[in-house]
């Protein structure tokens, strides 16, 4: 499969700024398993009905996203409960991309701090397009996939873009309904945490 094309690679590239530094928060974490339950379901991995959440856990190729699908399927717990309490957050996504070659990490000599090349073209000031998504006056989402990494990066408080709500969910296709339930379960966590919101939006960075 088209690993970068899939939302969870796209909200980790929005996560590593233009020095290549990795921005880590729960709020983030929250985001990064949303994103995976909603490729799940652009995949026809995932789907619910009145009464029950159904999940086909066979691969589809891609570590993440079948450990999401094999935890969603032998756990006994809501989507959003995985979302919030689930044992896979950011960091693990990121360390795929890395081990299997997507990205790549080289690690600074003095500090041992590490920069990620996510792979992306960056443009003059070293934004990839991802990064682009989640900048004030950003343009509406081209795609699917880039309204949901948006939504979901909205969510989570990250950036600075001013999209709505709604025009994004719209622009979300048929991952729509899973979409409007993680933002509207990780806002809602957001604004139970402000001091911790607060400090993402500061620039907490590590590594």
């Amino acid at each position: 499969m088209e690993v970068l094309g899939t939302v969870t690679a796209g909200l980790a590239g929005a996560c590593v700024d233009e020095r290549g530094r990795l921005i880590e928060h729960f709020l983030l974490d929250y985001a990064s398993r949303a994103a995976r339950i909603v490729d799940l379901v652009r995949l026809g991995k995932l789907d619910n009905d009145s009464d029950a959440i159904h999940v086909d856990a066979g691969p589809v190729g891609w570590a993440p996203l079948d450990d999401a699908a094999r935890a969603l399927a032998e756990q006994p717990m809501t989507l959003d409960s995985w979302i919030v309490s689930g044992s896979s957050g950011q960091l693990a996504v990121v360390e795929d991309l890395v081990s299997t070659g997507v990205w790549s990490q080289e690690v600074t000599p003095v500090r041992r701090q590490r920069r990620y090349e996510t792979g992306r073209p960056r443009d003059q000031w070293g934004r990839t397009a991802e990064r682009r998504l989640i900048r004030p006056l950003a343009p509406e989402p081209a795609s699917e996939r880039d309204a949901a990494v948006t939504l979901l990066a909205s969510a989570a408080g990250l950036g600075d873009g001013d999209h709505d709500a709604d025009t994004l969910l719209v622009r979300t296709g048929v991952a729509r309904w899973v979409c409007e339930l993680a933002w509207q379960m990780i806002s809602q966590e957001r604004a139970k945490n402000l001091d911790a919101f607060g400090t993402m939006r500061a620039g907490k960075i590590t590594g």
